[in-house]
């Protein structure tokens, strides 16, 4: 050959980087493959030096050690070792067996035979075939692709000893048999000892890498002493049995053999497939070194005492694999289990970490935006920048509303939602919910309804805010999709017994309805009754989503009932216990007789008011609108049975509450009676003297409210035409200059600082702002404050540590300060977190007026007179707000 052939020859780099090191010479693992190749070679010759011992026919032994050694090479090292194994068996033919280089048992059989290993191995790795033998999928490819080629070679094998002249042509099959159960006996009993416990550290040892651990090897198991007696038994096991089935005559004793089956399958199960490999090694090796110590060899019967022997060793073989990898298996599955397990805690721990971040990071501007447009609607505005920020507020509760909607969705599939137990007026909780739609109600001219029967419990136990939660998103959604008509709350028992009620609660619409074909989809996450482009209500389609996982952890269960076109109820059950009532029920004794004219245009209100006025032992009569009224009170005036009082609504068609009631104050012989009129909140406050009437009560009616109104007008022998009550809750009051507080703000944020300030200041409390812990600790040694609001999440110093360092300061100064933690953290166990690190309230952003004024209240109820701080110090307007 030419330089210019030796030029043009191109070697791949990736056999050069294979074979070659950095510094030019051979690298280490390539040094070491071929020393085992040399092994190998080495260890296949003497090998099947040892089948010598147990030979049946001329050149056909017992077992064939060396196959199995093979087999496991080119499984898990690589089918390139064929080529090896050809030489190894040719070399041993030539020198163990004493073949002729010219013979066919030389090279022929012996190239077929690395072949069909080959093939296995390759058909193995192709079916993704693992050498670890973990699973009875990998046995059992494993012993078919095997067992199959064991059998191809053993009919090449006995056919080249024929043509070679060693064997008989009619003894063909019989050879071929003794052959393939030799190779099978090998390959089920020793194969798996090198593939799991010998050649998986050569191969480290070759490629210089840390040996692979199977997931198994991965779960730490601390030894003890049972485990480790148990492993001596089973050895011991093993060799107690060689002996009781091979220490008398097998020949007349085969029955014997079944016991062989007793160890290897006692350790498969308690040690899987590495355990089952030892023992079934162990168990062959001693058996057949006692068969050829025995002295019956292939005389005396021995021919079909080694067959059976031979079959013996393979089920066994066989059976104890196949066990151990279902063991296996079990273990496997149990560890990804808990690794699934561990995952899933902690992708739960990082959602729960990224919703507190979320809920804080958008909580902190939207009470930049929410507070900033109550305080600009409290301004001198003219109509249409009012109906501009009106606008603004009511789409930053519609967002408001939409992100805790997801955040609690997300905490509940995070299975982060837990309820709060506790004690609470259940009727209180219910008719609160249903007033605060009064407003949506009455745009809509929609009655809302509230009826709570009687033997509904009133103190129960549960968690009232996810209870709210649920009747929320309900009757919202009733409201929604009504356009006339009524909503109705109905909360009524299935089962009451002492240790617990089971509550119906019901919300009824006159609305659209819902498909029949969507009542089963509507619970599902970001479903909607109408999917379409053209839709008219809007929606995260969550509210009931969480409302059905709400009513599940308490104990119930949700459904709809709908008819298309016409209404809806939506029904849900929980299961409370019953509270001991904290407050005495006002006593009806004094209404007991009494007569009243019920006067409203609205069938289910009636008779929620008849109902309730018939519990108190009054007598009510029942109007629909203003002429039947006063058809009534003129009828009851004929007959001298005057009604005592008469509760009428505000709106009715034809003739309104007003107008009656102006009738009934005009006519000389009606004007005595005490009325009683029902407001809702677009009906504002009503000239109550000029046309007397003596109290009035909001709707949806609150029943203990009304009670209360009517027992007052009946303690009073004669109503005063200047007598006026208004249920309604009175504003809260604005602190008084004896009461104002001097209060220390700790806020980072520039427009929550702007926010809270002006909101304290227009209530009268004098304000001093700090940006963060540290500088709240520099104010309070130079200033005295009545109240600390401490935000919670902030640079230098966060509210946490500020508050443990003020009260380990107030430890030996003495005194205590209240602080109240105003923080955009709103995830469950945060409130109690905070109490828990010293703080005496907490408020979540975004913060409401009242919701602070009452915070305020509540962590300093007397209120010091406020201290005048020391000279040169700013004014609040002058203070630093960055």
């Amino acid at each position: 050959m030419g330089s210019s052939g030796i030029s043009t020859m191109k070697i791949p780099e990736s056999h050069i980087k294979f074979l070659i090191s950095p510094r030019g010479s051979f690298s280490r693992p390539s040094l070491r493959r071929v020393c085992f190749g040399l092994a190998f070679f080495a260890a296949y010759v003497a090998l099947d030096r040892t089948t010598l011992a147990f030979q049946v026919f001329q050149g056909i032994g017992a077992w064939y050690p060396p196959v199995a050694l093979s087999v496991s090479v080119l499984l898990l090292l690589g089918p390139e070792y064929a080529l090896i194994m050809w030489l190894a068996a040719a070399a041993s033919d030539f020198w163990n067996w004493h073949d002729f280089p010219s013979s066919y048992s030389m090279f022929p059989a012996t190239a077929f035979m690395a072949a069909a290993y080959a093939g296995a191995a390759i058909l193995c790795r192709r079916l993704g075939v693992n050498p670890s033998l973990q699973r009875r999928r990998d046995v059992g490819w494993f012993l078919s692709l095997n067992l199959g080629a064991a059998l191809m070679v053993a009919f090449a094998g006995a056919l080249a000893n024929v043509q070679d002249g060693a064997a008989p042509t009619s003894g063909i099959f019989s050879a071929a048999l003794n052959w393939w159960v030799g190779d099978a006996v090998a390959i089920a009993g020793l194969t798996p000892v090198f593939l799991v416990h010998v050649l998986p550290r050569v191969r480290a040892w070759m490629e210089d890498q840390p040996e692979d651990e199977s997931p198994l090897e991965n779960e730490p198991i601390a030894p003890h002493f049972v485990d480790n007696l148990e492993i001596v038994a089973q050895w011991f096991s093993i060799i107690l049995t060689v002996w009781i089935v091979f220490g008398f005559r097998i020949a007349e004793s085969y029955q014997l053999l079944y016991i062989c089956f007793v160890p290897p399958i006692w350790v498969a199960l308690r040690q899987g497939v590495k355990g089952a490999a030892i023992s079934v090694a162990a168990l062959n090796l001693g058996a057949i070194m006692f068969f050829h110590t025995s002295g019956e060899g292939v005389t005396g019967g021995g021919m079909d005492t080694l067959a059976r022997l031979q079959l013996l060793s393979l089920a066994v073989s066989v059976t104890s694999l196949f066990v151990g990898s279902i063991v296996d298996e079990r273990r496997q599955g149990e560890v990804e289990l808990k690794r699934a397990k561990n995952l899933a805690e902690a992708a739960n721990r990082a959602k729960s970490e990224f919703l507190a971040n979320m809920s804080h990071e958008i909580r902190t501007p939207m009470n930049g935006v929410m507070g900033m447009v109550e305080l600009a609607l409290d301004t001198n505005l003219n109509a249409e920048q009012r109906e501009y920020l009106t606008m603004v507020r009511t789409s930053a509760d519609s967002l408001l509303t939409i992100i805790n909607d997801i955040l609690d969705f997300s905490k509940i599939e995070a299975g982060k939602l837990e309820l709060d137990l506790l004690p609470f007026d259940l009727r209180d909780c219910v008719e609160e919910t249903a007033r605060a739609f009064a407003h949506r109600a009455n745009q809509k001219g929609l009655e809302l309804v509230c009826d709570i029967r009687p033997e509904v419990p009133e103190m129960v136990v549960g968690d009232p805010t996810r209870l709210r939660q649920t009747l929320v998103n309900l009757v919202g959604n009733a409201i929604k999709f009504t356009k006339r008509g009524e909503v109705v709350v109905r909360v009524d028992t299935e089962s009451l017994r002492p240790e617990g009620a089971n509550l119906h609660f019901a919300v009824h619409d006159t609305g659209i309805g819902i498909p029949f074909e969507k009542q089963r989809v509507i619970f599902e996450a970001f479903a909607h009754a109408d999917t379409s482009t053209t839709r008219k209500h809007g929606g995260t389609g969550l509210g009931l989503t969480i409302s059905s996982r709400l009513v599940q952890m308490m104990g119930g269960q949700i459904w709809v009932e709908s008819l298309p076109h016409l209404r809806s109820t939506f029904h849900f059950t929980t299961h409370m216990e019953i509270a001991p009532a904290e407050r005495p029920v006002a006593s009806a004794g004094k209404l007991c007789g009494g007569r009243i004219l019920i006067v409203d245009d609205n069938a289910t209100s009636r008779r929620v008011l008849e109902g309730a006025f018939e519990r108190w032992g009054m007598q009510p009569t029942l109007a629909w609108n203003g002429e039947a009224a006063l058809a009534a009170m003129c009828q009851a005036r004929e007959s001298s049975v005057c009604f005592d009082l008469v509760l009428t609504d505000a709106q009715m068609p034809e003739m309104d509450g007003r107008t009656l009631a102006g009738r009934i104050h005009a006519d000389p012989q009606l004007s005595g009676t005490p009325i009683i009129m029902m407001l809702s909140s677009q009906d504002g406050t009503v000239p109550c003297q000029e046309l007397g009437v003596a109290a009035c009560v909001a709707k949806p009616i609150r029943q203990a409210e009304l009670q209360a109104a009517v027992l007052t007008l009946l303690r009073t022998p004669r109503p005063s035409p200047q007598l006026r009550i208004l249920t309604a809750h009175p504003p809260l009051k604005e602190p008084s200059r004896s009461t104002a507080r001097h209060i220390l703000l700790v806020e980072d944020n520039v427009i929550n600082q702007r926010l809270a300030m002006r909101l304290l200041e227009k209530c009268g409390h004098s304000v001093r702002v700090t940006a963060n812990g540290v500088e709240a600790l520099q104010a309070l040694e130079i200033d005295q404050f009545d109240l600390i609001l401490m935000d919670v999440q902030m640079p230098e110093m966060d509210g946490f540590e500020a508050t443990a360092a003020i009260r380990e300061k107030e430890k030996s100064c003495g005194g205590h300060v209240p602080i109240v933690a105003m923080t955009a953290h709103a995830m469950k166990g945060y409130r109690e977190r905070c109490l828990a690190a010293g703080m005496d309230g907490y408020i979540a952003k975004p913060v409401q007026r009242l919701e602070l004024l009452k915070a305020i209240e509540e962590a300093s109820p007397l209120g010091r007179p406020t201290i005048v701080p020391p000279a040169g110090t700013p004014s609040s307007l002058e203070r630093r707000v960055s």
